[in-house]
């Protein structure tokens, strides 16, 4: 028997840029780093991060923006 020796592709993660500045807002954070920051591109990036059903509630915003500030949001497709 031939045991397949495929193994499974590993897709290399990209984060954004590290956010250094004060806002505590999303949407200037990803200004700030010259990124589109509409609504329809927070919701692909909040999928990207585990997010469902992004709204763009206060909550949702703020995990979005700690991710950011840490280097460690996922960059959307």
């Amino acid at each position: 028997l031939e045991e397949n020796t495929k193994k499974p592709i590993k897709k290399k993660i990209v984060y954004y840029p590290r956010y250094k500045g004060k806002s505590s807002s999303i949407v200037d954070a990803l200004k700030a780093l010259g990124l589109n920051s509409n609504k329809s591109n927070r919701k692909k990036i909040a999928a990207m991060n585990g997010i469902k059903n992004y709204s763009g509630g206060a909550m949702q915003n703020t995990k979005l923006l700690n991710l950011l500030k840490k280097g460690k949001l996922i960059k959307s497709k």
